[in-house]
C-alpha cells in the first residue's frame, strides 16, 4: 500500500524517506526532528 501511494503522488521526494538514500533520509529526519523539538520546546 506504501508503494502504490508513493509511486502514486512522486517516487524522487519519497525515495528520500523510504530509506534508499541513507544519507538523505537521515538528514531529513534530523530536520523533522529538530523542528519537532524546537516547537515542543518553545511551546513549553
Amino acid at each position: 500500500m506504501r508503494h502504490a501511494k508513493l509511486t502514486e503522488l512522486d517516487a524522487q521526494p519519497f525515495t528520500l524517506i523510504t530509506g534508499q538514500n541513507g544519507s538523505g533520509k537521515t538528514a531529513m529526519f534530523q530536520a523533522l526532528h529538530r523542528r519537532g523539538c524546537k516547537g515542543r520546546g518553545h511551546r513549553r
